[in-house]
């Protein structure tokens, strides 16, 4: 497997983009501090947009464990629910039969449905059908996009209150008053957006793996691993 292979374009911006929107909505706070003079250090040439990416880039790393931290109020049965669950209700029992039958276990019992069996079905796609794997990983790709832009959100939230309060004290209270209303009043509704299409590329994730796994199961594409065993 060669670089190009393990590297993830879909993984890249989901770091960059909100790392971009987060060091945006860090440099507008900025302007609202002392430290704003600082900001006259940067010019609109090509060196320093290259290092604004680069910045960006790695704090948007950052910020995808801020923002994993930021929706983890969730009940965390509700978070792994749906991994749990086989939404394919009229192959449920193919599927079972076709992972016991590939990994060579006991059938003699139903046994519960977990996070385990899905992870497994899903190294098996990943591994015998790259072609399903990409569909795969771009739920997984969007999914991590929209949760890394929770804590940019929220630093944009801040911004928009610091701004309102600044207009308030500048004696402009009309515009710092809507402003503050304005942010906190869109602050909820976009999370909890993000939170169910989050969910909603989860259960698309969850049902393309299934269905490659049992349509690959079905065309023999697992038969090698099961003679190798």
């Amino acid at each position: 497997m060669d670089i190009s292979s393990r590297f993830s374009s879909i993984d890249f911006f989901a770091y960059l983009f909100p790392g971009i929107a987060g060091t945006l909505g860090l440099l507008v706070l900025l302007s609202l501090t002392p430290l704003k003079g600082t900001l006259n250090i940067l010019s609109a040439d090509l060196s320093t947009g290259i290092l604004f990416l680069t910045v960006s880039f790695i704090m948007g790393v950052a910020y995808a464990g801020f923002s994993e931290i930021a929706i983890k109020w969730r009940e965390p049965e509700a978070r792994a629910s749906i991994k749990i669950s086989i939404p394919l209700t009229e192959f449920e029992d193919e599927i079972r039969k076709a992972f016991h039958d590939v990994l060579k276990l006991n059938r003699k019992e139903k046994v519960q449905w977990s996070k385990d069996h899905f992870y497994l079905c899903r190294s098996l796609v990943f591994e015998k059908m790259p072609n399903c794997a990409q569909l795969i990983q771009r739920q997984i790709g969007l999914r991590q996009l929209r949760m890394n832009m929770t804590f940019p959100i929220i630093i944009w939230f801040v911004v928009s209150v610091a701004w309102g309060i600044k207009n308030i004290t500048n004696n402009n209270l009309f515009w710092g008053i809507t402003l503050i209303i304005v942010s906190v009043s869109l602050v909820i509704p976009t999370f909890l957006m993000i939170i169910n299409r989050m969910d909603s590329n989860e259960r698309r994730e969850v049902r393309e793996v299934l269905v490659a796994f049992l349509a690959g199961y079905k065309t023999g594409m697992f038969d090698k691993l099961e003679k190798d065993k």
